[in-house]
């Protein structure tokens, strides 16, 4: 599909270069645009951390909440791949259970939470506007990193970083100009960084 190289593949990554930025940003529109008729119910979750790897996180908290709408059982929550709910936003046919889209949903939700590709740290990168209150613990980050935060009235206040392995961490900066203050954990003393 026309959307793989944004992810899973990671072929178009808008860290490192942003001409990839735009071409994604065009292909997700595209892909969209295109409408719902042919969407299965794994289809919601997908598109949904696309938004999130393009920090679309209104966009990507709205599919989610259509996925679970269309294509969930109200009760359980078990995802049946097709318009369970007689709405006509997807494409009808058996209803059969599929773990996929259920699966595909929580890796939606990490990616608005965290982001690791390209070598940098993204903590909540694509967040909806309604979630003010947010926390998460131990998620980990690609180059071995176990990774905490919260943020709270809409702002980030803490982030805790372990490194597993002892190799160099790049963040992308979500303080927006406020000052930070860094300490090494094991010692409590306050660590020099430089932020670009």
């Amino acid at each position: 599909a026309v959307l793989t190289p944004i992810w899973p593949c990671e072929e178009l990554t808008h860290i490192s270069r942003p001409s990839d930025r735009r071409l994604a940003e065009a292909s997700f529109e595209r892909y969209l645009n295109k409408g719902r008729w042919c969407w299965a119910g794994y289809t919601y979750p997908w598109v949904a951390l696309i938004a999130a790897r393009l920090g679309q996180g209104n966009r990507a908290a709205g599919f989610l909440t259509e996925f679970i709408g269309v294509g969930c059982l109200k009760c359980g929550g078990l995802h049946m791949n097709a318009d369970f709910s007689g709405s006509l936003k997807m494409a009808t046919g058996e209803k059969n259970f599929t773990l996929e889209g259920n699966t595909m949903y929580s890796a939606a939700v990490f990616e608005m939470l965290l982001q690791s590709h390209d070598d940098v740290i993204q903590i909540f990168p694509a967040l909806p506007d309604g979630w003010k209150e947010v926390s998460f613990e131990n998620l980990r980050a690609r180059g071995a990193f176990l990774v905490s935060a919260q943020r709270k009235s809409g702002f980030t206040k803490e982030i805790k970083i372990k490194s597993l392995a002892g190799v160099p961490c790049r963040i992308l900066n979500p303080f927006r100009g406020r000052r930070i203050l860094v300490k090494k954990c094991s010692s409590g003393r306050n660590v020099k960084v430089d932020i670009t």
